[in-house]
């Protein structure tokens, strides 16, 4: 059960390829296995492995964590959500492929990367993502859908054009 709900969580890679068969055991020693397992997942997210946990699962944990916010800007037709491990940027989302020569070096290795696992797709002169991507901060999110340099915290805005620095930072003051 728990490489099948690592797979489906696709948050790490499992390097064990073999499916264990489901054995016929009795209800009682199943629910002890189940009690077992939430207690390792329980473990794992504590100590910042959330292995089995989706990106999509992530519970909001404060006012606004389940607005989708927007960034758009030349070329750039994004879409992400802050979660309570960071922000994720939604499958679908595109951006340029050219970068500037504010574009980090690191996020270049990274875009290269993801593309060669798969999470970004190239499609003409942009990048489009496959599958929801966790970066740990809105402007990491933001360097890395725009390839350059952007201030996250108020280059995404949500539907009403409100910026995540307003809602997140400036609510709090």
């Amino acid at each position: 059960m728990a490489i099948s709900k690592a797979n489906e969580a696709n948050r790490f890679s499992v390097e064990n390829a073999v499916q264990p068969a489901n054995f016929v055991i009795s209800e009682s020693m199943e629910a002890e296995c189940q009690d077992h397992f939430d207690s390792i997942k329980l473990l794992l997210g504590t100590l910042g492995l959330p292995v089995f946990k989706r990106l999509n699962e992530a519970s909001p944990v404060a006012e606004g964590m389940d607005q989708v916010f927007m960034l758009k800007h030349k070329g750039t037709n994004a879409r992400g959500a802050m979660s309570d491990e960071g922000f994720v940027i939604l499958e679908g989302s595109r951006g340029p492929l050219a970068v500037t020569q504010s574009f980090w070096d690191g996020k270049k290795v990274l875009r290269e990367k993801l593309i060669e696992r798969g999470v970004l797709k190239v499609e003409g002169d942009e990048i489009v993502f496959t599958e929801d991507l966790l970066m740990g901060t809105p402007s990491g999110a933001a360097v890395l859908v725009c390839g350059r340099s952007a201030n996250g915290w108020t280059s995404w805005i949500n539907d009403k054009g409100v910026t995540i620095d307003a809602i997140f930072r400036k609510a709090k003051d």
